[in-house]
């Protein structure tokens, strides 16, 4: 039989051998349906005789079986439930069915696995729907402890806290031209939305906080951001202008994302569609849908790029999604979504990941998608994770 394509991206994946790309073209192969009747062939032919033609340890069958509960937001204990039959299977074909099951999943790239122990880590949750809203007069409300229903009025707007994390603006009778600026802050572990004035919809990742009027009136309507959120702009005559460092990010009706975090060493500013104007340091961009512009922090080049858009909105999907993630990188995410500190034991382990972890996984169950790789290891102390480099 001639070899496909296919058929040698395969055989390369039960041998745990070829490069991130190969194995994603090969998980976008087999999600097309099209190869079905290709790994029937295969089973046949890898079936004969008494062992396998694969070498795919037990151990890492394990992994990625926990992985794929994780992927599906399921306990990964579950997985221990599967374990016991892997040994009526053969490897490779456990391997396979796995890779289709869980397509997306954090790939495993090592030679030498090490067994997970499901639930061994420490249980900190996840980001909750809880943030502080800062009135025009400093008054502050703890809108996940204020219940549901009309808060108050600011500058004649009414102000309603809805379930599910959202906080609502609706107009009334102002008998004030002054202009009420409220504060939204979303802390580290928390998660909210706001429906502005306007009518225009904000999601806030974790550490994060925009600051805007209770109503917009004139010909802009500005806010201020620090750290990430994702807009779909009501579309009105005003130009709608987001401030967040050096860099203004100007839109009349559309969808995109910012991360201004400053730990992040850069600014991002991403289209979904329509059209943004991204001004910073006496230079502009328009964007096009699917396109970046970015200023990296103490420079004055605004660069523009096309991002991997799944990867950009995964915190707003409620995903972890890298794409060669650095470990550093995902750290920090880790650190604002759960609310704890990061401290490696050693200097930071130079190694990138590539897949999805569901956001509502307690950190304990990401940790260990990590650890599998056999590449970094991690202790839980209470809100304190240290990282500790691997043998890989």
């Amino acid at each position: 039989m001639t070899e496909t394509r296919f058929h040698i991206l395969l055989r390369q994946f039960l041998a745990n051998e070829g490069k991130v790309q190969d194995w994603r073209e090969l998980e976008a192969l087999i999600k097309t349906g099209h190869h079905d009747n290709d790994l029937r062939l295969m089973f046949d032919e890898l079936y004969e005789g008494p062992e396998p033609k694969a070498d795919i340890p037990d151990t890492r069958i394990r992994a990625i079986l926990q992985q794929v509960c994780i992927s599906r937001g399921e306990d990964p204990k579950d997985a221990g439930k599967v374990a016991p039959r892997i040994p009526m299977l053969r490897w490779w074909a456990a391997a396979v069915l796995l890779l289709i099951a869980g397509a997306g999943v954090f790939i495993l790239r090592q030679h030498k696995p090490v067994p997970l122990q499901p639930g061994a880590m420490a249980k900190i949750k996840p980001a909750s729907d809880k943030a502080t809203l800062t009135l025009s007069d400093g008054r502050t409300i703890l809108l996940d402890t204020a219940g549901n229903g009309k808060l108050t009025n600011d500058g004649g707007i009414q102000i309603i806290n809805l379930s599910g994390g959202r906080l609502q603006y609706q107009a009334g009778n102002s008998n004030t031209s002054a202009v009420a600026y409220n504060t939204l802050k979303v802390p580290r572990g928390g998660k909210f939305s706001v429906l502005l004035p306007d009518g225009t919809n904000v999601w806030l990742n974790s550490a994060s906080s925009l600051k805007y009027p209770a109503s917009f009136s004139g010909k802009e309507r500005s806010v201020e951001l620090d750290g990430e959120a994702y807009f779909e702009v009501a579309p009105k005559s005003a130009a709608f202008i987001v401030k967040t460092g050096n860099l203004d990010v100007q839109v009349l009706g559309t969808a995109f994302n910012i991360m201004a975090y400053k730990d992040e060493g850069k600014i991002a500013a991403t289209l979904v569609e329509g059209k943004v104007l991204v001004k910073a340091a006496g230079a502009q961009k328009l964007l096009k849908p699917k396109e970046q512009a970015s200023l990296t922090n103490g420079t004055a080049n605004l660069q523009v790029s096309t991002p991997d858009l799944e990867e950009v909105l995964a915190w707003k999907n409620g995903e972890f999604r890298f794409n060669h993630g650095s470990l550093s990188s995902i750290l920090r995410q880790v650190a604002r979504w759960y609310d704890v500190a990061i401290v490696y034991q050693s200097a930071v382990p130079e190694v990138y990941f590539d897949g999805v972890v569901s956001r509502k996984s307690d950190v304990g169950d990401l940790l260990e998608v990590l650890e599998a790789t056999h590449a970094v290891h991690f202790k839980v102390e209470e809100k304190r994770i240290v990282v500790i480099p691997g043998t890989r």
